[in-house]
């Protein structure tokens, strides 16, 4: 999961990533591919920290205050970070429009983050502020901007940045962990079998895992943009 992966020369890769606007690969680890895709961000791999997609709860009525061009949410990363500092150095791993802030307990020293269970776990409370010069947008709006909904209604996600700082759409990331997988499946075949072996393979779980959410996930984001329209399930 530590190989690094690199698009080279002119090919379909490049052209799909200009067609649905989004970054080409430049280089980045396949562990680290493999994190940043949402539909398998909750399938650990045995090793490896890096960043993982992260899931946006918006935080509306009476605990969503917040000044104008701000709006709030609930971050949950994987691992939950320990303390604020920690916090607000992972979230850098996340680019957004808009400057975020870990929102933290008042009155108490040392400072202890706002934090609230989720389905995905505990999430900690994050401000999302848009810059004075742009127009006033709703505060959902803002939320929705910088973590857009994900496949299903209402489930919002940080992407990760690679290492050259790219954020590539989920599409093109599954396409360049399948087309990895694959060149692996085809050029090293003892490998990939001993990689599948669920007796003594630490990756043969993730990996099941991984082909099978992309047998759901993958014709989905195509449909997408075949028809160039988002299809939000419930």
């Amino acid at each position: 999961m530590t190989t690094p992966l690199q698009a080279s020369w002119d090919g379909w890769y490049q052209l799909v990533s200009a067609t649905v606007g989004s970054p080409t690969l430049l280089k980045a680890e396949l562990g680290q591919i493999w994190a940043a895709i949402p539909d398998v961000a909750y399938t650990p791999l045995p090793f490896g920290s890096w960043a993982k997609a992260a899931r946006v709860y918006p935080v509306e009525g009476k605990f969503a205050f917040a000044p104008a061009k701000t709006a709030v949410a609930d971050v949950v990363l994987n691992p939950a970070p320990a303390n604020p500092q920690e916090a607000a150095n992972r979230l850098k791993a996340y680019p957004t429009e808009a400057r975020k802030k870990v929102a933290l307990v008042p009155g108490l020293d040392p400072a202890a983050l706002i934090s609230t269970v989720t389905e995905r776990g505990i999430g900690f409370r994050v401000t999302f502020s848009i810059p004075e010069t742009h127009e006033a947008i709703p505060q959902p709006s803002i939320v929705t901007r910088q973590a857009p909904e994900y496949r299903f209604a209402g489930q919002h996600w940080l992407i990760p940045a690679l290492d050259e700082g790219q954020v590539l759409s989920p599409l093109m990331l599954w396409w360049a962990l399948l087309f990895a997988l694959s060149m692996l499946a085809r050029y090293h075949p003892e490998a990939w079998v001993s990689a599948l072996d669920v007796n003594h393979s630490q990756l043969a779980v993730p990996l099941e895992d991984a082909l099978e959410a992309a047998q759901t996930a993958v014709p989905h984001l195509v449909l997408e943009v075949l028809i160039r329209e988002h299809i939000r399930l419930h």
